[in-house]
């Protein structure tokens, strides 16, 4: 079992498994949330955060909702609007253990140029 949590420990995210690859966006958002994103369906993600404790924001073509905490601030995941007809969860592995990243590929996504 994997652990994720933001800076004040108010939202954990668990998964059961690793993922193949990670990936780093380069667009305007990605990179200001300097996120390294882990992708996993929702049934193999466990998101525990108090009700209310979560903020999201969602921009561009209104097809990602990037959550963060209300309390610290931090970016934890993002999900796909349900028109996107995708069963995704994206978990930001920088909040893991900066161990796990060094332990799995990163693959560069150019974000910039959509």
């Amino acid at each position: 079992m994997y652990r994720f949590q933001c800076h004040c420990k108010t939202v954990t995210i668990f998964v059961s498994h690793k993922p193949d690859s990670l990936t780093r966006c380069n667009c305007s958002l990605c990179q200001r949330y300097a996120a390294i994103w882990g992708y996993f369906k929702s049934e193999d993600v466990e998101i525990r955060a108090p009700k209310d404790s979560m903020d999201v924001y969602c921009w561009g073509d209104k097809c990602i909702n990037f959550y963060r905490c209300k309390n610290c601030g931090c970016v934890t995941h993002y999900t796909l609007i349900p028109e996107a007809h995708l069963d995704r969860v994206s978990i930001n592995f920088n909040m893991g253990d900066s161990k796990l990243i060094n332990e799995i590929r990163i693959r560069h996504f150019e974000g910039s140029a959509m």
